[in-house]
C-alpha cells in the first residue's frame, strides 16, 4: 500500500464525494436487491451489510486512484508502529464493553417511548454462516469505513483542529449508520477511532480497532450466552474496566511528541456541513419510523 502519489493532498470535498457516490450506489443496489431477494433471507442480511462497503471501498479507489491525490499512499512505512497495534486491542475492547451500560439504557428509553430498538444480524445455523457473517459485519466494514471515516475524513480536515476533527468524524459516522439506539456507541466509537487514526496517522491500527469492536458484538454473546450480559452487574463491571482499558490505553497511545494539534485555524468546509445536515435529517426521519 505504500506509494509516491502525485497531486493535490485530500480535501474535505474528496470525504464528502467518496461518501456520498458510495451512499448512492449503495442505495440503487439495496432497492435493486430489495425487489428481487425475499427480506427475510440471510441472503438479504449478507447484501445489505455487502453493498455499502463495496461502495466505500470501491469509490474510495476509483477517487484515489482518479485523482492521485497526494497523501503518500494507504499507509506510510514510518508510521507502522507495533505498539500502536497492541494499544489498539484494549482500546477496542475496553470501548465495546463500556459500551454496554449505554447501550442497555439507550435501548429501554427507546423502548419505553416505542421505537423498535432491534439490530438485524443473519441468522448462525451452520459454520459458513459464521465465516460469511464475520467476513461482511467485521471484517469489510473495518476496511471500507475505516477508509472514508478515518482516512478520507480526517485528512480531508487536516487544517482543522484536531478536537473539531473528531467531533466532525464522530457525528458523520454515527448519523450515517441511522440507528438511533445505536448513536451513541457510534458517536463515541468514530471520535475515539478517529483520535487514534490523527495520532498514529496509520489507518490499519484503526482498522484493527474497528474490526475487533465489530467481531466482540457479532459474537460474544454466542459464545457466551446472552444472559450474562443483560445483567446489570456486569454491565456496571464492564463499564468501569472498559473506562480505565480505554484512559490507559489513549494515555499511552497520547504520549510526548503525539499529542493532537488543537490550534489549527481552519474550519470545516461548506460541503461537509451540507452532509451533516442531510445525514441528521436522514437521522430524524429514520427515527419517526421507528416508531410503533
Amino acid at each position: 500500500m505504500n506509494g509516491k502519489a502525485e497531486g493535490r493532498n485530500i480535501d474535505q470535498k474528496f470525504a464528502v464525494i467518496c461518501y456520498a457516490a458510495a451512499v448512492c450506489i449503495s442505495a440503487v443496489s439495496s432497492a435493486i436487491v430489495s425487489a428481487t431477494v425475499d427480506v427475510s433471507s440471510n441472503l438479504y442480511i449478507y447484501l445489505s451489510y455487502l453493498l455499502p462497503q463495496v461502495g466505500y471501498i470501491g469509490v474510495f479507489a476509483v477517487m484515489w486512484y482518479r485523482y492521485k491525490k497526494g497523501f503518500g499512499g494507504i499507509v506510510v512505512k514510518e508510521n507502522v508502529k507495533g505498539t500502536d497495534y497492541l494499544l489498539a486491542v484494549p482500546i477496542a475492547a475496553g470501548v465495546l464493553f463500556f459500551g454496554l451500560l449505554p447501550n442497555f439504557g439507550m435501548t429501554k428509553l427507546f423502548e419505553l417511548v416505542g421505537i423498535k430498538a432491534a439490530v438485524v444480524v443473519p441468522e448462525m445455523n451452520v459454520w459458513y454462516d459464521y465465516v460469511i457473517s464475520g467476513l461482511l459485519i467485521c471484517v469489510l466494514p473495518a476496511i471500507g469505513e475505516e477508509l472514508v471515516f478515518r482516512k478520507a475524513f480526517c485528512d480531508g480536515a487536516e487544517n482543522v483542529a484536531d478536537y473539531k476533527t473528531v467531533l466532525l468524524c464522530g457525528l458523520c459516522f454515527s448519523l450515517s449508520h441511522l440507528n438511533p439506539v445505536q448513536t451513541l456507541h457510534q458517536f463515541y466509537l468514530g471520535c475515539i477511532l478517529a483520535l487514534v487514526y490523527i495520532t498514529t496517522k496509520n489507518v490499519t491500527v484503526t482498522m484493527l480497532m474497528h474490526f475487533i469492536n465489530n467481531a466482540l458484538a457479532l459474537y460474544l454473546e454466542r459464545i457466551t450466552g446472552a444472559e450474562i450480559w443483560n445483567n446489570i452487574t456486569v454491565m456496571i463491571i464492564c463499564f468501569v474496566l472498559g473506562a480505565a482499558a480505554v484512559a490507559a490505553g489513549l494515555m499511552l497511545l497520547l504520549r510526548k511528541g503525539r499529542r493532537p494539534d488543537n490550534k489549527k485555524t481552519g474550519k470545516p468546509e461548506t460541503i461537509t456541513v451540507i452532509l451533516i445536515g442531510v445525514l441528521a435529517l436522514a437521522w430524524v426521519i429514520t427515527l419517526a419510523l421507528s416508531f410503533g
